[in-house]
């Protein structure tokens, strides 16, 4: 989200004031409605049921069901506009006013409206008794902001350089030859002559996250010789006339969804922005000359030349703004083609933590984790405050705004604890309709006879940062918030934090590509977590591309755990889970999983071992014991993955030096040499020890002395510190428990209904079930991609009648996770089951044998 230090909500500081104008236009206009269907609703498709709502795929719905949908919609004044590509959802288009529609979702809601819920029209139209939906509400567009551009910076004098706007024309228009760069090293680009220390301090962002040593490293390998698993920057559009976009963006499959621009520009092209062409070049900018001409700039992109496989999809059209269902749109569309392996969202808005549209853009992205793509989101740019912050026509921001980040998870925090309010016009909540009682008097006149009408407004709903704060509970997706050069590493005061942002990067005064106009090598410098993002989302492409055979997982555990605890803060009170991404040592840590696989084997000898010894664990594990395992018990050992296996660690004795003091014993903890605790991580008792709302001292667990986990044994949990994808090192309280398998391997029939067991225990030889009838896991993805069968005792599953989900029998206390089994790729082949947790923010992984 592009912004000075002074950042987002949600218009530019310096947009032109026609843009403004229709930003708050837009905000104004009645909103279109999101809504999903009931569980039985839905069932009623042409296509998809089970396997739909498995993966994520959105089935067709029968026309009995579109039709009642329509009916219920137009009883109240709405009419049904599309189905989605998201399973069971639906758009409505909104009434003539905003009020009407507000009135018309509370109908629909609680099910007083004709058709809306059971009875004849029901039956009529083959639905039950049953609501007709399951949420219903209005859709909040997400922006993303543009402040004025400024010149690229001079380019180190030991390079040849011509500043930008001060390039030499020579004959008819045509731009004069530029001197050739100085010759780079192999692996490196021609922007980056002489090695790493060589390259322009217009892209210092990539130099600071140690791209340019992983280029190196990789020697021959890079450029890598194809792009096998693509992206998408899914933003306001791309200028394919620049030169360094135009050999690296398919624009074949590059689309447009923009329902207010009626999908224009097509092609995803950008109108007159810079802003998906600044974050698409970070990504993925072209390398050296381009049609004979030198990028004498210095800009590089951090995955090197693309083959014009990069798609750009433009959810914003022509406007200010973008709808979820838009963006829904153009995940869909990359997923189809190919090119969702990581999807770039520099982009975001905060709307109501819980209602509709944030059930809807997690159902979003959770079908981009089940098709094993990734999705790095901006972390946002905080709110307007202070007394100098005007508002324009309709209530838009206006420079000149002061702005502050907040909490993903509640944006009107600031990091000092005080309530934010934006200095900022807002329109009137609209007043309900008076009680039939009140009639035919209302507003004071009724409020006087008769005191039970008196209206109160009711109390806004928490509001949080979308779709940043689903990054904590989404495995597969990654918020990031912007750091500044000077002071190094610390978090600009504008860039959104909490215990959802995973990560951080430069995004101050980054240097990337602009709108060609009559310059093709057009660049600005440009500020936020917008520009933030780019710099993880182009890590992890290249890291995906290297490492092709690494699940996204993988890339993000690997991304996060490396990453450089050095962030500080200017605001106090603020704090993110993760560091400041490093590029290298990702890929050092994909290297050691991977050992064959990367690249630079021609210049750096891989392990000749790819053991558990070649892996990196705790200073408190004792790295020599790692043995590889079927099953690793979290309990009483370190467990580590390592490709298609599981390494397990025993801990190092108590008192064992380790950095800042000795170890704990019996965990990875390294205790102060004063004898206390480590100082936990920012959020390791907001996240680690209140993991999804679970490990609360009400539902199991509570925080003990100095940060760390007290976990309830008689609830049957224990404590486990491990590394993980969303925030680094942490401490959990996670369920103790074991499966009745012989090993992590299960055979059943395809397309069938399975019950695996597991035991849940509170102590020895005590089995129990889950206390208020908790789940355990939140989910199982059956996977589609035949993988090879590990050798071993294959356990079979049961069929069972019972519903999709967790339960356990209270007389046996054997706990069963119910699912479907999917459409088998031949008899006797493999696909891997992921075990989505409740408890910690990863999952863990079975193989199903189809029998």
């Amino acid at each position: 989200m592009a912004r000075s230090s002074r950042a987002l909500l949600p218009l530019a500081l310096a947009l032109a004031a026609a843009v403004a104008a229709a930003g708050a236009a837009a905000a104004e206009r009645a909103p279109r409605v999101l809504a999903k269907l009931s569980p039985e609703a839905c069932a009623a498709q042409q296509g998809g049921g089970a396997v739909a709502a498995a993966t994520g795929d959105a089935g067709a719905l029968s026309v009995a069901t579109l039709s009642r949908v329509a009916a219920a919609a137009a009883a109240v004044g709405l009419s049904f506009q599309e189905q989605l590509p998201v399973d069971c959802w639906v758009l409505l288009a909104p009434a003539a006013t905003r009020d009407a529609t507000a009135a018309a979702i509370r109908a629909l809601r609680d099910g007083s409206a004709a058709g809306s819920g059971g009875g004849a029209e029901a039956a009529a139209a083959g639905g039950a008794s049953a609501p007709l939906f399951a949420s219903i509400g209005e859709e909040v567009p997400l922006r993303h902001g543009g402040p004025a551009p400024a010149a690229l910076e001079p380019q180190s004098t030991e390079a040849p350089v011509v500043t930008l706007g001060d390039r030499r024309r020579g004959g008819a228009g045509s731009a004069a030859a530029a001197p050739a760069p100085l010759m780079a090293p192999a692996g490196m680009p021609d922007e980056c002559h002489g090695g790493p220390s060589g390259c322009s301090d217009n892209i210092w962002g990539i130099k600071r996250i140690q791209v340019p040593e992983v280029w190196a490293a990789m020697g021959s390998d890079m450029p890598l010789k194809a792009i096998t698993k693509p992206g998408t920057v899914i933003d306001d559009g791309v200028d394919p006339t620049n030169y360094d976009i135009a050999p690296q963006i398919d624009a074949a499959n590059s689309v447009t969804f923009s329902a207010d621009s009626n999908n224009l520009p097509a092609g995803g092209v950008s109108s007159t922005s810079n802003h998906g062409t600044h974050v698409f070049g970070t990504i993925a900018g072209g390398w050296g000359s381009y049609k004979g001409q030198a990028d004498t700039r210095g800009i590089a992109g951090i995955m090197g030349p693309t083959y014009n496989t990069m798609i750009s999809c433009n959810s914003f059209g022509d406007t200010g703004s973008s709808w979820p269902s838009d963006i829904a749109k153009c995940i869909d569309h990359a997923i189809a083609r190919n090119a969702h392996w990581v999807i770039n969202l520099s982009l975001g808005a905060p709307s109501p933590a819980a209602d509709s549209n944030a059930d809807f853009q997690r159902a979003m992205l959770d079908k981009l984790c089940a098709a094993g793509g990734m999705a790095v989101v901006a972390a946002g740019n905080g709110v307007p405050v202070g007394a100098g912050c005007g508002a324009g026509a309709g209530g838009a921001d206006v420079d000149p705004c002061d702005y502050v980040g907040v909490d993903v998870h509640n944006s009107g925090l600031q990091p000092d604890g005080v309530t934010v309010t934006p200095n900022i016009v807002r329109r009137r909540a609209a007043r309900p309709a008076p009680p039939a009682r009140c009639a035919p008097c209302a507003g004071p006149c009724c409020a006087r006879a008769h005191p039970a009408c008196a209206y109160t407004a009711p109390a806004p709903p928490p509001q949080a940062w979308f779709p940043a704060s689903l990054a904590g509970d989404l495995p597969c997706v990654l918020a990031v918030g912007n750091v500044m050069p000077d002071p190094m590493d610390t978090l600009n005061s504008a860039s959104n934090w909490g215990a959802s942002v995973g990560i951080v990067a430069p995004g101050t005064r980054i240097g990337s590509d602009g709108i060609a106009t009559s310059d093709h090598w057009a660049g600005v410098l440009m500020t936020g977590t917008s520009q933030a993002t780019p710099h993880v989302t182009g890590t992890a492409l290249l890291l995906r591309n290297a490492y092709p055979d690494a699940t996204a997982a993988q890339v993000l555990t690997c991304l996060t755990s490396t990453a450089d605890r050095t962030v500080k803060y200017s605001q106090p009170g603020s704090s993110v889970a993760g560091g400041v991404v490093n590029a290298k040592a990702a890929w050092d840590c994909l290297k050691k999983i991977y050992p064959d696989a990367g690249g630079g084997n021609g210049d750096h000898a891989p392990p000749t071992d790819p053991s558990c010894q070649n892996l990196t664990v705790p200073a408190c594990v004792d790295l020599a014991s790692g043995t590889p395992v079927a099953s690793c018990d979290a309990a009483t050992s370190f467990c580590q993955s390592a490709g298609t296996k599981t390494c397990a660690y025993a801990f190092a004795a108590a008192g064992t030096a380790c950095s800042g003091g000795t170890c704990a014993g019996g965990s990875a903890t390294c205790t102060t040499g004063g004898g206390g605790p480590s100082p936990p991580p920012s959020n390791a008792c907001g996240t680690g020890c209140a993991a999804n709302g679970l490990c609360t001292e009400k539902a199991g667990c509570k925080c003990g002395a100095g940060g760390s986990c007290a976990c309830k044994a008689s609830e049957g949990f224990v404590e486990y510190t491990a590394t993980t994808a969303m925030a680094g090192t942490q401490s959990f309280c996670v369920w103790s428990k074991s499966y009745r398998l012989k090993m992590g391997l299960v055979t059943a029939p395809a397309k069938a209904r399975v019950a695996l067991e597991y035991q849940v225990w509170s102590g020895p030889a005590k089995a129990m079930c889950p206390k208020r009838k908790a789940k355990v896991f939140s989910k199982i993805i059956v996977g589609t991609v035949p993988v090879a069968c590990p050798a071993g005792d294959y356990t079979a599953l049961k069929p069972t009648k019972l519903p999709p989900g967790d339960g356990c029998n209270a007389k046996t206390r054997v706990s069963s996770a119910v699912f479907d089994t999917g459409a088998s790729p031949g008899a006797g082949k493999c696909v891997q089951l992921q075990l989505y947790r409740t408890d910690a923010p990863f999952f863990e992984t079975i193989y199903l044998k189809y029998a």
